[in-house]
């Protein structure tokens, strides 16, 4: 596919409109529009509903539009991966991650690193792990964080021993917010919100000791500014690993779990050959860092 096309194909998605994406352009109207209608030939599909004069994406243009925007950032990363071959070390050093406090300290490297390398910028991309996981298979990110038990078969990866500790978020007006912990025999009758990640769900389940058809479980959350926000709309405690800066505010109360429960990090990447300068370069820095701190390397 050529990548021209596709970002013809994203200044459509991007202006609504076929007018002022050529505007954007500085192509014809009529050009792009034939550049289009090619595109959909090839692909055998339709991009776009046109009602009246707006333009809405189909399921495969939504699809193409998610890939279009990582084979654009793939070609910008090989770029800059190539250019810091003939010069100093340079380009876009990017992580993904869940919403954890595990990103403190690694941060705290990554300053170090920059010191040596001042012209490598860093770009932290959060979501699920899911995404983190597709991110790195497609070469957009150089290294994903992500909570134990997690699928990184095929990675390398090392345990970080920088452990998660998960909590009862929950209103101040909740009873529970006086206590200085949260203990299951509390939650078992409290509304509750879980983690979206079907690993997680289970190590709170086995935790708070009941099957979920025993608990009033009103919903999950796959972020934790997504939680938070459902705490603060009253709609039950969120279980979730603490730390985040979105429990900080002052109508949330956030308390640990009594017994303690606890969730190792893994760093993982995906093994290429040769690597890029930058995640080499890194990498090495960060296991010199962290000697004794992370578990031996797996792949």
């Amino acid at each position: 596919m050529d990548l021209r096309i596709c970002r013809y194909f994203l200044a459509i998605v991007e202006e609504g409109s076929m007018n002022k994406a050529a505007k954007v352009l500085h192509i014809t109207q009529p050009t792009l529009s034939r550049q289009i209608a090619q595109l959909e030939e090839e692909l055998h599909v339709q991009l776009f509903e046109r009602q009246s004069r707006s333009l809405h994406l189909t399921s495969e243009g939504l699809l193409l539009a998610r890939r279009a925007r990582e084979l654009l950032e793939l070609e910008t990363k090989t770029i800059e991966e190539l250019d810091s071959l003939k010069t100093e070390l340079s380009g876009v050093l990017t992580i993904g991650t869940g919403e954890m406090a595990g990103i403190n300290p690694l941060l705290q490297i990554i300053k170090r690193f920059r010191v040596l390398y001042p012209k490598v910028q860093v770009s932290i991309v959060t979501g699920i792990a899911d995404q983190t996981r597709e991110m790195i298979e497609n070469g957009i990110a150089d290294i994903g964080l992500f909570l134990r038990p997690a699928n990184v078969q095929g990675l390398s990866w090392r345990v970080w021993h920088h452990p998660e500790r998960w909590s009862a978020i929950m209103r101040i007006e909740n009873p529970l917010a006086k206590n200085h912990s949260a203990s299951s025999y509390d939650l078992e009758s409290q509304p509750l919100i879980l983690p979206y990640r079907h690993s997680a769900q289970k190590k709170l389940l086995e935790w708070l000791g009941h099957p979920a058809s025993e608990l009033n479980i009103v919903g999950y959350a796959s972020l934790t500014s997504n939680g938070a926000a459902m705490v603060l709309a009253d709609m039950g405690v969120n279980l979730a690993i603490s730390g985040s800066p979105a429990y900080e505010h002052p109508d949330l109360v956030c308390l640990p779990l009594d017994p303690p429960l606890e969730t190792d990090i893994l760093i993982a990447w995906k093994e290429r050959f040769p690597k890029a300068p930058i995640q080499e370069k890194f990498l090495q820095f960060l296991v010199d860092s962290l000697e004794g701190q992370i578990g031996d390397i797996e792949h």
